[in-house]
Order: C-alpha cells, then structure tokens, then sequence
C-alpha cells in the first residue's frame, strides 16, 4: 500500500510509490533505452514490407540484394553513385529490388517539385528511366495505373517511364492521363511529358482541352505546343495572365512555348525569362517586392510575346475550338453570364435570364478576370459534354455521360466546396460537384436539381423516372432512406 507524507509547507498528501510501482516504471524506462538503440536498426534487419502482394515477388528477385539496397538507404540516407553501380551490375534483379524500394516509401508531393523540368531530383526515377529494361517498364506502367498505389509512387513510375524507349508503355499511360478517376497529379505528370515519348500527339490531349480542369487543360495545351501544336492558342495566353497561374504551370508553358514558337526571338527570350523568374529562387540576392514584380513582369511579358507571335499567324487562330470560343465570347450564353456582374444585379434578374454557373462564380468571390477564364471553360465543358450526348433523349446515356465526366474525379473531403475550385483542379465535395452538375444541367436544359439533406447536399434527375445522383459516388444512384 502506497503511505501518505506531508510535504512541509503543502496541504496535500502526496503518495510514495510501492516497490511494485517502482519496479514497474523502471522497467518502462528501460524498454524505453533499448528501443531507443535498437529501432534506428531494424529497418536493416527487418526491411519495411511491401503493402501491395502483387509486387512481393520483387524481392524475391535476389534478397541479398534487397536487404543490401534497404541497410544502404538507411546508412546513406537516399541514393547515391555507388548505389547505382550495384545497381546497374545486378542487371534486372537491381531493377526490381529499386521498384521494390519505390513501393515502400513514399514521397509526400510537398517536399519536391512535380513540374518535368525538375525529374533530376526523383533520382530513382532516372536511374531505372535509363537503365530499365523492357520487362521493369511494362512493370512500372502497371504501377502508374495502379488505383491501389500512392499517387507519389505513381509520380515516380511516370517519370520513369516517359522517354522514347517506353513508346510500347505510352497507351497505357495515355489511358490513365484520359481517366477522370486517377488523381490530378499523376494526370497532370503524364500530360506535361508526353513530348518525351515522342511520335504524333496523343488524341487525349485534345480531348482534356474540354474535359479536363482548367488547369489540366492548360497543362494538355502546353503538351500540343511542345508537339508543335496549337488547337487552343487563347488558353495558353489566358492562363499566364492569370495571377492565379501557379508557377509550376508557369515554368511548363513557358517551355512549351519556346518550343512551338522557337523562330521568335522575343518569345524564347520571354519563355528564359519566365522559367527563371518562376523557379526555386530569384535569380539574383533583392528584396522580396522586387523579386515579386519581376517574376509577375515575366509572365505578362512571356503573355504579350506570345500573343504577339500568334497574331501574326492568323491561321492558327482559326481552330475549331477558337472558332467555338468566339461564338461564345459574341453569343447570348456570355451576354447572359455579364449582367450576373455582382450580387445585386443577381437579385434582380429574372429567373430565366440568370446564368446559376455565372452568379456562383460572383457570389464566391471569383475576381473578374478570373471568373471569365473559368466562364470559358465551362463553356468548352459544357459544349463537349452536348456533342457526347448528342441527339439522344435516353435519360440512361445522358446521366452516364454526366457521371462519367463531372463525378468520377477523387473525392476530396477537405476541399473548399467552392465550384471555382472544382472547375480549376478538379476533384472536389459534394457541394462543389453538385453545384457544376447542376450548373451544367442548367445550361444544357436537363431536368436536375440540387437536394440538401443534414450536412450533405446531392443532385436529383427529375425526368420521367425520378433518381438521386451521389455526387461523391460517381453519380450512383441511391435511395430516399440512405439520406
């Protein structure tokens, strides 16, 4: 039993602990020291397992080698030159046990740059790029498309993976750039090397100018200009406008267009400037307002150069999907989308004459340039979206349309749940998905319309039999009760 003292000068009774209490905390702390000595090691002896039973039989291929790789990483801290020449001398033994080692770890995208210019610092990702042979390829390209695999591994498979030598890979990487289901970033990765894998520009990138995010829309415009490519030229110009740009989107058309317009001397110029200004640190020691100024400076200028170089090729503005924007831009759809100018001018239009993508753009704040480029992809959006549904009046073809297209991107719970985000970068909540299905539908004169249950909000086909869309579900249809 635990007896009572009285500590002089305090009211209180404290404890003193019994020989059994003492023995225990001693052993606590002791357990403690030895982990503290002997976990730093175990990775060496017990090397992290890979999650994924689908690619265990990676070490299979020589586990000397796989424990050799796993002490070396722990030891050095990364990959180093005389990692790779082990590597390179196991032959394809090396390049499974290094895949092995890329499915163990993961990367958080944070910590490193995913824009092409910047593959160097993937070290691994090079290595196998350069050295792996026909068999690791047509693993990695299986990893890439992987739902079950970390977008950060995927990002390593796709740098891997984009070079000449992976020509026989580049369908199946194609395909994962075209699927609205797999993340953003691995998407936006594909897109931005495409050039690398040479040959004819992928269809896909064409078809991601309407169907993809504003964002990878520009990413697929800057991929048909390094194809000497320009089925879009406005969307180019408009996205380095935008203060909104991000950088390394910045840094990837001003590449691109130094490329598709390598016979201006003031583009190339422009796009050096660009690619400096916009990269990891200023070229020069200055002050954080003047850094500031010249890297917003260089992407207005890069804007101006390029809008200059295609203005004097007039044919090159003359692309159906140009021509489609200029009906837009002198139509009534965008007539309409002007008078929602602000939140009183909303309030007093009339139903009909209220555009809902417009006035939700307003009422979230969307600055005026901003908000007209979204506008103009919406309406790319919504016009592809009318050319897949076509004529047909089936309410089965025409709600897998929509769900295929609007609803089948990665859910993201934390996201704003702002329809400009949405639009921007894809993915997004319930709120932000259905208030684009809903604004689609109501552009397209469909029978949706958007239901609020407690802390959830969903979209509802009203045509001929009546069915609820789970926005966060790629449109499945669910049931009354479940809400």
């Amino acid at each position: 039993m635990a007896a009572a003292a009285r500590v002089s000068g305090w009211p209180i009774d404290l404890p003193i602990a019994s020989p059994s209490i003492l023995f225990a905390a001693a052993a606590v702390v002791l357990v403690a020291a030895v982990s503290s000595l002997v976990l730093p090691w175990m990775p060496a002896w017990f090397p992290a397992p890979i999650s994924f039973p689908e690619y265990r039989d990676l070490v299979a291929a020589d586990p000397a080698l796989w424990q050799e790789v796993e002490s070396h990483y722990r030891d050095q801290g990364g990959f180093t030159p005389a990692l790779a020449d082990r590597l390179a001398a196991a032959g394809p033994a090396g390049e499974s046990v290094l895949i092995a080692h890329l499915l163990t770890r993961s990367i958080p995208f944070a910590l490193l740059s995913a824009r092409p210019s910047d593959d160097g610092q993937y070290q691994e990702a090079v290595w196998l790029r350069e050295h792996a042979g026909p068999e690791s390829r047509r693993l990695l390209a299986r990893i890439a498309a992987d739902d079950d695999v970390p977008p950060e591994t995927r990002l390593e498979a796709v740098i891997a993976l984009c070079d000449p030598r992976s020509r026989e890979e580049a369908g199946s990487l194609f395909e994962v750039a075209a699927d609205p289901c797999a993340p953003t970033a691995v998407r936006r990765a594909i897109v931005e090397r495409a050039a690398r894998l040479g040959g004819r520009a992928p269809p896909v990138l064409e078809e991601l100018l309407t169907f993809g995010s504003r964002e990878l829309a520009v990413s697929a415009a800057a991929a048909l200009a390094a194809f000497g490519e320009a089925p879009l030229p406005s969307l180019l110009t408009e996205a380095l406008r935008l203060p909104s740009c991000r950088e390394d989107q910045v840094v990837v058309v001003a590449e691109a267009a130094a490329a598709l317009a390598s016979d201006s001397a003031a583009v190339r110029a422009a796009a050096g400037d660009a690619v400096r200004w916009h990269g990891r640190a200023a070229p020069e020691p200055m002050t954080f307002a003047r850094w500031d100024g010249a890297r917003e400076n260089s992407r207005v200028v890069l804007a101006d150069a390029l809008a200059a170089w295609f203005a004097a090729r007039p044919g090159s503005c003359d692309s159906p999907l140009e021509r489609e924007r200029r009906e837009y831009l002198d139509g009534p759809v965008r007539a309409r989308e002007k008078r929602c100018g602000n939140l009183e001018d909303i309030l007093a239009l009339p139903e009909e004459d209220l555009d809902l993508a417009a006035a939700i753009l307003v009422a979230e704040g969307l600055p005026e340039e901003e908000r007209d480029v979204t506008l103009a992809s919406f309406d790319r959006l919504c016009r592809a979206i009318s050319r897949e549904i076509g004529d047909n009046s089936d309410s089965e073809r025409v709600l897998e349309v929509l769900s295929r297209r609007l609803m089948s991107s990665p859910v993201r719970t934390k996201s704003s749940g702002r329809l400009a985000d949405a639009l921007l970068s894809g993915g997004g909540n319930c709120l932000s998905r259905t208030a684009l299905v809903v604004s689609v539908a109501r552009r397209l004169s469909l029978p949706i319309c958007a239901v609020a249950s407690p802390g959830h909000v969903f979209a509802r086909f009203t045509g001929g039999r009546r069915r609820n869309l789970e926005p966060t579900e790629g449109g499945a249809e669910i049931p009354d009760r479940t809400y």
